[in-house]
Formats: structure tokens, C-alpha cells, sequence
């Protein structure tokens, strides 16, 4: 009987860091999950800047051209 009980604590505490191990595992899971939206929302603003910069100095040039004549 002695030796059921150990048995049944072991399996508990086996469970319990299980549980815990899970758990770990899912929150890193999720904080991947949001970092890899935020890159990808970084890329996108990049890219934005990137056209808004480049029709930017189209744009200057243009007018510099136009005033040079």
C-alpha cells in the first residue's frame, strides 16, 4: 500500500511538471507567434517608407529639373 502511494505521488508530481512544461512551451509558442506579427508589420511600414521616400525624391527631382529651366 506504502509503495502505491509513492507511486501515485511520483505520477502527480510527474503530472504537475508536465503541466508546467506545457504550459512554458505554449507561452513561448505565443510570444513567437506575436513577434513574428510585429516583424511582419515593421516590414510592411518599411516598405511604405521606402515608396513614400523613393516617389519623394522622384518628386524633388522633377521640380528641380523644372526650376532649372
Amino acid at each position: 500500500m506504502a509503495a502505491h502511494r509513492r507511486k501515485q505521488k511520483r505520477n502527480s508530481i510527474l503530472h504537475s511538471a508536465a503541466d508546467s512544461v506545457t504550459s512554458a512551451v505554449q507561452k513561448a509558442s505565443q510570444a513567437l507567434n506575436e513577434r513574428g506579427e510585429r516583424l511582419g508589420r515593421a516590414e510592411e511600414k518599411t516598405e511604405d517608407m521606402k515608396n513614400s521616400a523613393q516617389q519623394f525624391a522622384e518628386t524633388a527631382h522633377k521640380l528641380a529639373m523644372k526650376h532649372k529651366c
